[in-house]
């Protein structure tokens, strides 16, 4: 804690830095070479270690310290591959401090700031609190922060080449609960940048994270103390990210299974982040895509009801990412059975009208419709016609300026044909001119809507011409 105290005190470039920095490195140099078979004796290649390691997690908060150490150049030569090395397991300090360097290298100084000022709840941004520190004199000129996004992602390559997982998965065996903190904030971290995620997979870091979610909070098992919230929520935060870029026709069942009850957990954290919920959104979307079996565990475990709560978020891209995702749920009867509810299609229907203000929202609700219309489900069709706006929305939808729109309500009103109660009221709707004008576009953009639109025309002529066949059988001679 005193080193920690005083490294603040130090500038960047100060040759006190310097000696601390030169000091740590031989420290470090010593116990890499010691477990390399060298002369140092147990209890002195530990000392080493825990004194480098005390040393540089007090440093690695700035910036040029981050540098060096991921550049691997000069005093800092092979610098990530040390410290991979000394990570044994996460029993005691060192591995804390360890946990620590990994997950301050892969992040920026100014997100910390952001985090910490979120968390306090203050209406300040981390370039006004540089000005005030500036001003009441706690930061000099010189103290200029110059760590950015691609630096970081630099870093986080970097650490991901030299096996820094495998080390983080090393670090949480056996870990105490802040170290398991430091390792979950740091594979987080890491899964931000999209070019690694897929080695994090291959050096066990998706499965580490997996197992971090799904363990209880107040179990010992395999901790010397109780997994926290923050591990677990970053821990499934991870795993989305990972999940987001990656074709879970690709993982094993396990995998996929495995990440379920963790995704719908976060979708249900309030504690957690507006990003952090919409990213487990597009990870559950991407899950529910593999196989049926996917989508009945997101129901079995509660899912569908998170999801309609994130619906009425206040965040569009989290709104906008819930409907996706039960769309995805579609034809799953647990989704079946909710959209037999009339009040649940006004919403649906609603929001496929909602075209001009959120598109993509829009788009997945039309086709949502779309789908539902094609299931053989007695309650659900009749709720379609007779209980919501679904034949309206779909023949104003024709007449939309968005080919995928257009071709979403042309499907949907095929379907319909099927339904006797829908044909008169698609025909008084004016959906066989609405399909004709449709039809007679002559650009490739609008290909799929006018195939679509001329079949749904032919159906919908068969279908009138049956119900007025229907009609003459039953009127009196």
């Amino acid at each position: 804690a005193k080193l920690g105290v005083a490294t603040k005190a130090l500038s960047t470039n100060s040759a006190d830095t310097g000696r601390l920095l030169n000091t740590a490195m031989q420290l470090l140099k010593r116990s890499a070479d010691s477990a390399d078979g060298g002369h140092l004796e147990g209890a002195d290649e530990a000392v080493a270690t825990e004194r480098a390691v005390e040393v540089l997690a007090a440093l690695i908060t700035k910036s040029a310290v981050k540098d060096e150490l991921s550049h691997g150049s000069g005093r800092c030569a092979g610098a990530l591959e040390r410290l991979v090395k000394v990570c044994k397991d996460g029993r005691g300090a060192l591995a804390y401090g360890l946990a620590h360097i990994f997950a301050s290298l892969s992040v920026t100084n100014k997100e910390v700031q952001e985090r910490a000022l979120a968390e306090k709840e203050m209406d300040i941004t981390p370039e006004q609190l540089e000005e005030l520190q500036r001003i009441t004199k706690q930061k000099g000129d010189a103290e200029e922060d110059t760590d950015d996004p691609e630096k970081c992602s630099f870093r986080i390559r970097q650490m991901v080449a030299h096996d820094a997982v495998r080390a983080l998965v090393r670090l949480a065996d056996g870990a105490s609960a802040k170290t398991s903190e430091q390792v979950a904030l740091a594979l987080r971290q890491l899964a931000v940048e999209p070019s690694v995620r897929g080695a994090m997979i291959q050096q066990g870091g998706y499965r580490l994270c997996l197992d971090l979610a799904l363990s209880k909070e107040g179990s010992t098992e395999g901790s010397t103390e109780a997994r926290s919230g923050a591990c677990k929520r970053d821990a499934t935060w991870c795993a989305a990210k990972v999940l987001i870029s990656t074709d879970p026709k690709a993982l094993t069942g396990s995998q996929c299974m495995g990440s379920i009850a963790p995704l719908v957990a976060l979708c249900r954290d309030h504690r957690a982040s507006s990003l952090a919920h919409f990213e487990a959104l597009l990870a559950l979307t991407n899950v529910a895509s593999k196989e049926e079996t996917c989508q009945a565990r997101i129901a079995s475990g509660g899912g569908l009801r998170a999801l309609e709560y994130l619906q009425f978020s206040d965040h569009e891209l989290v709104r906008r990412a819930a409907t996706e995702c039960m769309t995805n749920m579609l034809p799953h009867k647990s989704m079946v059975e909710h959209l037999r509810q009339p009040e649940k299609l006004k919403l649906w229907c609603a929001l496929a009208q909602d075209y001009e203000r959120d598109f993509p929202t829009a788009r997945a609700a039309a086709g949502a419709l779309a789908m539902a219309c094609g299931i053989e489900d007695a309650e659900l069709n009749k709720s379609l016609v007779d209980n919501s706006r679904a034949c309206p929305v779909f023949v104003e939808l024709l007449a939309s300026p968005s080919p995928e729109l257009a071709h979403r309500a042309a499907v949907g009103v095929g379907y319909l044909c099927d339904c006797p109660g829908a044909v008169q009221k698609l025909l008084d709707l004016g959906a066989r001119g609405a399909l004709t004008r449709l039809a007679k576009k002559k650009s490739p953009d609008w290909a799929q809507a006018t195939q679509a639109a001329s079949s749904s025309a032919e159906a919908l002529r068969a279908a009138a011409g049956s119900l007025d066949a229907s009609v003459d059988k039953q009127a009196p001679n």
